[in-house]
């Protein structure tokens, strides 16, 4: 470490053979005082060459310390892992050390530190908008389900499954701006909602049921109807809306009040029947 002769250092210089040489005159009687540390062990951390991002190492003191370069055992060394547009890393190790989430290692050894980049997956969201007189579902083409409000791989396709209620068509299907109304099936490139338009079937027949009664039909005023106790009754507009919504009393009757609806035809359903009914 150092020799002292008294007070004043002695400078040393070390030969090959490991052996330190220096000079002293001494015009007095002096004491040599000399002092040794352990060597600093040294290791080499070195960077493995990668693609599609760069790494970069730094010490405690943020300088950068180049690959190849030696380095005292027990320093901290930091990981900079900067990825190309469009890439994310994926993978970070100091040899066979995971360091994904630390980004630092304690160097105790030769080191080499590796990386691998990868191409972003791009994920989007695909939501079902709220919609009436039918259901529509998603899947994917292996037949899993897609909930909405699902993040979704960009380019997956998605097929449309679509059930009208009884009584009604569908009208449209679009995903996003596209009209998909005969395919029921898109391409995910973009955040994207899923219109379903149903609408009252023109060439739907009643659909029959012993315990349904509807009269008057043509009707004016109201409209009664005989079925089962608390059966849920609507009357629809011709493009599916509803207009009125009413229950059966526990004797299976209910008067509909149509002095507010105007002349026209339309569909009532009730607990699955389905009539149609004029109003005059």
């Amino acid at each position: 470490d150092k020799v002292m002769a008294g007070e004043t250092s002695v400078a040393m210089t070390v030969g090959a053979d490991r052996t330190y040489t220096g000079t002293y005159q001494a015009n007095d009687n002096v004491i040599f005082t000399v002092s040794f540390k352990p060597i600093q062990k040294m290791y080499t951390v070195t960077v493995k060459a990668t693609e599609n991002g760069t790494i970069v190492l730094k010490n405690s003191e943020g300088q950068e310390v180049v690959s190849g370069s030696k380095v005292e055992e027990g320093s901290m060394i930091t990981v900079v892992a900067t990825p190309n547009e469009g890439f994310e890393l994926k993978e970070l190790k100091a040899n066979d050390t995971d360091i994904f989430v630390a980004k630092t290692f304690k160097v105790e050894k030769d080191t080499e530190v590796t990386a691998l980049f990868s191409q972003k997956v791009i994920k989007y969201t695909v939501v079902v908008a709220p919609t009436e007189n039918g259901s529509v579902s998603l899947k994917d083409m292996q037949g899993n389900p897609v909930a909405s409000a699902s993040q979704v791989v960009a380019g997956t396709e998605l097929e449309v499954v679509v059930t009208p209620s009884k009584g009604f068509k569908l009208e449209s299907l679009l995903a996003g701006k596209e009209n998909i109304t005969e395919t029921k099936k898109f391409v995910v490139n973009s955040n994207v909602t899923v219109v379903a338009r149903f609408v009252l079937d023109d060439s739907v027949e009643a659909v029959a049921s012993e315990s349904v009664r509807v009269y008057p039909n043509p009707a004016t005023d109201y409209v009664l109807v005989e079925a089962n106790a608390d059966a849920q009754i609507r009357l629809l507009s011709m493009n599916g809306r509803t207009l009125i919504s009413a229950r059966t009393s526990a004797e299976g009757f209910a008067r509909i009040d149509l002095s507010s609806i105007a002349a026209g035809t339309y569909l009532l359903t009730i607990d699955g029947a389905v009539r149609k009914l004029i109003v005059k």
